[in-house]
């Protein structure tokens, strides 16, 4: 399937995705503090994969909603997740901004998880770029 077909039509499960595809989210956890889905978003934020990401409690309900695939996306950010292969050639743009927005707050983590999330950002910068 070309990369066209993928970004007009988004699956519904991680299983029609692929577990070993990359995923990126942003570093930035804009829901609200107080909520269950704030303490989820934490967990598998920093994931690099769509199995890693499921087994951190990232959710099929997540897909739509974080993508921005549903036409809404999150309230305030819109895009908060991107997905190798899917919703990059639409949300180009935000895809760069929270690349460039994740290289800063990376240098807080700790560094085996540094190095995973920037070797990450490099592979999504290249898709970006390509399309």
């Amino acid at each position: 399937m070309s990369q066209d077909n993928k970004n007009k039509k988004f699956p519904t499960s991680f299983t029609l995705i692929g577990p070993d595809k990359a995923i990126l989210f942003s570093l930035i956890n804009p829901k609200k503090i107080s909520g269950n889905a704030h303490s989820i978003f934490e967990h598998y934020k920093t994931t690099t994969t769509i199995k890693e990401a499921e087994s951190r409690g990232f959710r099929p309900q997540d897909l739509n909603y974080e993508t921005g695939t549903n036409g809404k996306g999150f309230k305030r950010w819109g895009v908060l997740t991107f997905i190798e292969g899917y919703n990059i050639k639409a949300n180009k743009e935000k895809l760069l901004y929270i690349i460039k927005q994740n290289r800063e707050l990376v240098k807080d983590l700790p560094k085996a998880i540094h190095s995973k999330i920037v070797a990450n950002l490099d592979h999504f910068e290249k898709l970006a770029k390509a399309v």
